[in-house]
């Protein structure tokens, strides 16, 4: 929250990038069978999905390390 407060995000890339470091790093803490790791992987689908929906297409799979 504090880099939006800040106006850290000059581009979209910046946002791009820390929202999905978020995604990885929850896959990364926990295991694959816990409710965190599933959210994580459903929150990333819709932030995906809301980023093409304003054409700013993300591509999910270049930042998948699994």
């Amino acid at each position: 929250m504090e880099r939006l407060k800040n106006r850290y995000y000059c581009n979209v890339h910046l946002f791009n990038c820390d929202m999905i470091r978020i995604f990885i790093n929850c896959r990364s803490y926990f295991e694959i069978d816990t409710i965190e790791y599933r959210c994580a992987n459903i929150l990333e689908r819709y932030y995906i999905s809301k980023m093409k929906k304003f054409n700013l297409n993300v591509e999910a799979n270049m930042y998948i390390l699994i």
